[in-house]
């Protein structure tokens, strides 16, 4: 509490010293110690309004719900813009409904959305709508569901079992018939990102068709996604259930389970910073390039890999440019220039990496000091590994398919902007699918008008 008053205060006091609302960044210390980071005015138009996109809540106190940025504000830290609200938002909510209704866990007059939900241009779990697994489906457990998403347990309110029986126990089979399926699925990703090559077309009526079907594809690929995700969820569960037996400590079973799930081989692939970390390796095996590279200036540091580098590290870096160039630190914002098109963000951890003699294999010795696994717990682990890999792929398959709907967006963003119909190209990512067709079709106020 006295953290939010601190910020609201602070921002008060920037904004009358400014004159202007102001973007504010911000971080708390180990000490307690609130620290501005920068700011700058805020520039949306004085007309929008930041709830405009809010999920409608129940104004029953009975009724009200829980809601968490848990792991989707690790995916999507800060407000996103409108279309990748709806249709980032849209694709997760996919997901949701899918597991949930293959688990018999969706209601049958669920809302929409129900499991991914706006506020103030952010996005949020519904936590009380996540219960409907353990309200639904045997052995689901509302600690579990805690647990995957916001990473501990909560002292919410008691979710009593509304499916009982027989009924649950079939629920239970068909979620693990879905679970189960997170290898066929990954398959049918990885097919739908490595042959969907769209040729978007200079039509922006055909155009707008084209993007409601990668829509669609887009909200399937994370339908695939889910089933890896949920597979990997429920076996890190069910570790960490067996570790917590023989390690009670707070925080020892979730630790030793971390330790073993990290540094996996066969994920680097699908890993960005783990390649960048092996491009950092190979960029400090030059000695005076290093150097060279650390004090060039970022505006300067990609012409300077491209150009001017060693052979081996001029490949490396086209490597990870053609293989994770697509990616970003908010790579699921519509708006998030990736790597390829803006490179400083990239550049900077590449130096970083360099400047503090990064060397891929220091993590290897992570796991010297593991405890011996019992038979169970290292089959479990096992199969944990097993299921991180599958996740990881197809996290990048389906952050792929999303890259090229982006590019599609931008392309349509393109062509508003030489009819006249927007400022910039960027614009088209603050209206909605539906405002597009309104757009060209004459039928939005033009902002240069």
């Amino acid at each position: 509490p006295e953290w939010t008053k601190a910020l609201f205060e602070g921002a008060k006091i920037m904004e009358d010293i400014l004159g202007t609302p102001q973007d504010l960044e911000w971080a708390i210390d180990a000490q307690g110690i609130l620290w501005w980071l920068q700011c700058r005015p805020v520039t949306t138009a004085s007309t929008f309004n930041v709830n405009e996109l809010d999920t409608p809540l129940s104004t029953d106190s009975e009724t009200q719900d829980w809601f968490t940025l848990g792991n989707i504000g690790e995916m999507m830290p800060g407000a996103v813009s409108p279309l990748t609200a709806r249709l980032f938002g849209g694709a997760i909510e996919a997901g949701l409904r899918d597991f949930a209704k293959r688990s018999g866990a969706l209601p049958k007059h669920a809302s929409t959305p129900r499991y991914v939900q706006v506020f103030y241009g952010r996005l949020f779990f519904n936590l009380s709508s996540l219960y409907d697994f353990a309200r639904h489906t045997a052995l689901n457990k509302k600690e579990n569901i805690e647990r995957s998403i916001v990473g501990r347990t909560l002292s919410t309110y008691e979710v009593e079992p509304e499916t009982k029986g027989f009924r649950r126990s079939l629920n239970f089979i068909g979620q693990v018939r879905y679970i189960q399926s997170a290898g066929a699925r990954l398959r049918s990703l990885q097919k739908s990102a490595e042959h969907w090559q769209p040729n978007w077309s200079d039509n922006p009526e055909l155009l707008l068709e084209q993007l409601a079907k990668g829509v669609l594809r887009m909200e399937q690929a994370f339908m695939h996604h889910f089933a890896t995700s949920s597979q990997s969820g429920s076996y890190y569960s069910a570790l960490l259930q067996m570790l917590e037996k023989r390690f009670p400590e707070p925080g020892k079973a979730a630790g030793l389970a971390n330790q073993l799930l990290t540094s996996i081989g066969a994920i680097e692939s699908a890993d960005p910073l783990a390649r960048l970390g092996d491009l950092a390796d190979e960029i400090l095996q030059h000695p005076g390039f290093d150097n060279t590279f650390v004090n060039a200036k970022l505006s300067e540091a990609r012409s300077l890999l491209e150009h001017n580098a060693p052979e081996p590290v001029r490949q490396k870096f086209a490597e990870f440019i053609q293989r994770h160039g697509h990616r970003g630190v908010r790579e699921a914002e519509f708006l998030e220039p990736t790597w390829e098109e803006a490179p400083e963000s990239l550049l900077g951890m590449l130096q970083q990496m360099v400047r503090s003699g990064r060397k891929s294999n220091q993590s290897a010795s992570q796991g010297a000091n593991l405890p011996k696994l019992k038979a169970g717990e290292a089959f479990v682990a096992k199969l944990s590994r097993a299921a991180v890999i599958k996740r990881e792929k197809s996290k990048a398959f389906a952050i792929r398919i999303m890259h090229r709907l982006r590019q599609g967006y931008r392309h349509l963003g393109d062509l508003a902007k030489n009819q006249g119909l927007i400022e910039e190209t960027e614009d088209v990512f603050f209206l909605l699918p539906e405002e597009h067709k309104l757009l060209f079709a004459g039928q939005l106020p033009n902002p240069k008008a």
